[in-house]
């Protein structure tokens, strides 16, 4: 399940310095922050979309993200028990912090209404307000660059192992520890 600390928690390298402590202090089981230029044209869509909350399209893409943050919480809200007993398969999600996406998926909605908005607002830029609103979210979203690592050396194990005749090998790198998980990487190249 999804936390308080998962919403306001993000990988992107603008927002690096407030993030960093908010992933020290709050735990945040997820990274569900949507930046900062998406929650702004989010607002533009709800104060200026031309029908407003009577636009059934707006209200859908509203409900969509209130529905995906109220179920990401899990059962930390009584919502969540009521959606697990009445909603086929709902027992199948195993972690319900995924359906934070559902907020994400919401507030894109509503970022994308925004920036139609603007563009009707001011027609003779709508071109240049578009792109520059899609170039801001993705330069606010921006993650990189993502440092090469090298691959360790295989172990002269598997030197050995092809050299014997053709048989059956099963390795299963078992690792108890969380912090340990990724070691399981080496065994997916």
């Amino acid at each position: 399940s999804a936390n308080g600390a998962a919403y306001v928690a993000t990988p992107a390298r603008v927002h690096q310095a407030w993030a960093h402590q908010v992933y020290q202090r709050g735990e945040p089981k997820d990274s569900l922050f949507p930046g900062v230029v998406a929650l702004a044209l989010s607002l533009v869509a709800l104060a200026f979309w031309r029908e407003g909350l009577r636009d059934p399209r707006l209200r859908v893409a509203l409900g969509l993200a209130a529905v995906g943050v109220v179920l990401s919480f899990g059962p930390a809200t009584p919502v969540y028990e009521l959606f697990y007993r009445l909603v086929p398969f709902a027992s199948s999600v195993r972690a319900a912090s995924r359906f934070g996406v559902l907020w994400l998926t919401g507030l894109a909605l509503l970022a994308a209404f925004g920036t139609a908005a603007l563009a009707a607002r001011w027609p003779r830029v709508a071109v240049v307000t578009t792109v520059m609103a899609v170039g801001a979210v993705n330069a606010e979203a921006f993650r990189g660059p993502v440092p090469y690592v090298r691959a360790p050396t295989p172990s002269p194990v598997y030197e050995t192992l092809a050299a014997l005749p053709d048989g059956v090998v099963a390795e299963m790198p078992f690792w108890w520890r969380p912090i340990d998980v990724p070691r399981n990487a080496n065994y997916m190249l």
